[in-house]
């Protein structure tokens, strides 16, 4: 039987991030090729292409590729930017299990693991900001644009994760402390 110890707890998210950082490679990579192969292929073609399918759970962007083909650039390209910087976070969190030391965690390579990885998380917060704002102006000129940004809990992530930072870098500070007094 496994027990819960601290050790076994990092190397299942450790796992589990893994298993994120590749499903957002693949799909970042998915997203990323079927953009680049909609800008070559024959209009009549397009529906055929997973990112126009009418039936999948994603949204579909024929309409804004046969309007206009810069709105379509700009808003694929904060897609997958934003699919980017999610596997970017992800990295830095395996980063951060691996490097992780349980007998003595305010260190200072963890503290800036922390704020590093709070500020890709605050990057990925605009990121879907930004493309949140630009869908409600498309969908505000006709655009049927239903891509669901996820800005509000991004942005609580990056927060919570800054105030983690805070804390490691505030644990760092009594531990160096405490260490100069001994």
């Amino acid at each position: 039987m496994v027990t819960l110890s601290p050790k076994n707890v990092f190397k299942g998210l450790q796992f589990i991030f893994w298993v994120i950082f590749i499903g957002l490679c693949v799909k970042t990579g998915i997203l990323l090729v079927s953009t680049l192969v909609s800008l070559q292929m024959d209009p009549e073609n397009l529906r055929r292409l997973w990112i126009f399918s009418p039936n999948s759970s994603e949204p579909t962007f024929h309409q804004v590729l046969q309007l206009d083909l810069v709105d379509y650039v700009q808003l694929m390209g904060l897609y997958i930017f934003l699919y980017a910087s999610k596997a970017f976070v992800a990295y830095l969190v395996i980063k951060l299990c691996l490097d992780f030391p349980l007998d003595k965690p305010f260190t200072i390579p963890i503290a800036i693991q922390f704020k590093n990885i709070s500020r890709s998380a605050l990057v990925t917060g605009f990121i879907a900001f930004i493309g949140s704002a630009y869908s409600k102006w498309l969908t505000e000129a006709g655009f049927s644009i239903p891509i669901a940004w996820g800005t509000e809990e991004i942005l609580f992530f990056a927060a919570i994760l800054y105030v983690i930072a805070y804390i490691f870098q505030k644990g760092m500070d009594l531990q160096r402390e405490n260490d100069l007094t001994i």
